[in-house]
């Protein structure tokens, strides 16, 4: 290998190669580390093809470096190494599918492999000359950004009726042009998808939402009547898509999910469907606090403790790093509302800091000294809150003052 300060995954990836062809056997790089360098990307990981059997992969790598044998029952073996994880899979074909899974036996083809991926931009082999082995035209798809499974695309699907989303998926990516034959198909077999597990479909759901593409293909996605199997039921009609040109990503993939959830999901129907659909603590706070602003903007007019209030209220529901998350997803999808945003985002940086300290008088302080009870304790606290946001006292005998004349 090269020396450390310069190896890439890359390198890595060369190495395990040679030292698989050095014992006899033949490796190519495949699927999506092939086409992500074809389109000039940098891959996020390494795939490995090879003739070896699993046994002969662990035998020969296990010699060199740490391998884990995480898929051996499907042929994949994982090799630990500096830059990343890199897994070597077998060649394999297909004895037996029933939609879910696939019984698979070892091959020696890297040809009779690539039918049994799901896309033509998926089954693309590299060698370690750089030599591109391509049986499915994936790379004049690429060139023409064409979106295309391999084969026929009703029998790729009801070997992996998973392919469905994913193909949804990478059409989110990248915007490539879906094959005009598969869109019908992935309609008629969309109920397949009650097959997967939850936690699969909401993994490719989420990746989705955060494709640069995204807001287009929900569309199609609810056009073609899958989009109620991905997110648990009900949907939003319309959809809140806006600026469907704005690029994706993680900082506010979530907020196209919260545009598909319909506008009266009340708080206990949404702790079933984020129970059912397997979402993370984080997640499940931040697109409920939007589920239950329906996408409704504060007035512009609102003075300044009101829009502090409506932070509070996104920050204490979104969870850690909230408020930025928000105003980041607000600053694309709305960007007409602009003056808005910045005022939000102004009132954090200037009053921030004093934002997250509690007022100077207590609940319990209310009521001990003011004779409150029940409502009127939280109705004067909300006040006191706006006022000590707004900068009208900075300490208790100020706030005592203020009580005292509101009171009054």
């Amino acid at each position: 290998m090269t020396q450390r300060s310069q190896r890439t995954a890359y390198d890595e990836a060369l190495w395990v190669m040679k030292v698989i062809e050095e014992a006899g056997g033949e490796a190519r790089l495949a699927g999506g580390c092939v086409r992500d360098r074809q389109l000039g990307l940098e891959p996020k990981d390494y795939d490995i093809a090879t003739t070896l059997k699993p046994a002969q992969i662990l035998s020969i790598l296990g010699q060199k470096v740490k391998v884990v044998p995480t898929g051996i029952e499907h042929g994949t073996i994982t090799v630990v190494m500096p830059c990343g994880p890199i897994e070597v899979t077998s060649l394999r074909r297909d004895v037996e599918t029933d939609g879910r899974r696939a019984v698979v036996e070892f091959g020696e083809s890297f040809e009779e492999d690539s039918a049994r991926r799901d896309f033509t931009l998926n089954a693309l082999y590299e060698d370690r000359e750089g030599r591109v082995y391509d049986y499915h035209d994936g790379l004049l798809d690429l060139k023409a950004n064409r979106l295309r499974f391999v084969g026929v695309p009703k029998e790729r699907i009801q070997e992996d009726y998973l392919r469905i989303v994913r193909f949804y998926r990478f059409w989110a990516r990248f915007g490539f042009e879906p094959d005009p034959l598969a869109l019908p198909v992935l309609a008629e077999l969309k109920d397949g998808l009650k097959q997967v597990s939850r936690e699969r479909l909401t993994s490719e759901w989420l990746k989705i939402t955060e494709g640069d593409h995204a807001a287009v293909v929900i569309e199609a996605m609810q056009q073609q009547g899958v989009l109620p199997l991905l997110v648990g039921g009900r949907v939003r009609d319309p959809l809140v898509l806006a600026n469907p040109f704005a690029k994706g990503g993680e900082a506010y993939g979530w907020f196209y999910f919260c545009g598909v959830l319909p506008a009266d999901l009340s708080k206990e129907e949404f702790l079933r469907l984020a129970r059912t659909l397997r979402l993370s603590n984080r997640l499940a706070k931040k697109v409920q606090v939007m589920a239950g602003l329906g996408f409704r903007w504060p007035s512009p007019t609102l003075d300044d403790g009101s829009l502090m209030e409506f932070i509070d209220h996104i920050e204490a529901s979104g969870g850690e790093g909230g408020l930025k998350d928000f105003l980041t997803a607000w600053r694309v999808l709305f960007s007409k509302e602009v003056n808005l945003w910045q005022r939000l985002e102004q009132l954090e940086q200037s009053l921030g800091a004093l934002r997250r300290k509690p007022p100077p008088l207590s609940g319990h302080q209310l009521q001990k000294e003011f004779s409150l009870t029940g409502h009127d304790i939280g109705e004067t606290l909300n006040q006191l809150k706006r006022a000590f946001r707004n900068g009208e006292f900075q300490d208790s005998n100020g706030a005592r003052a203020y009580c005292k004349k509101l009171l009054s």
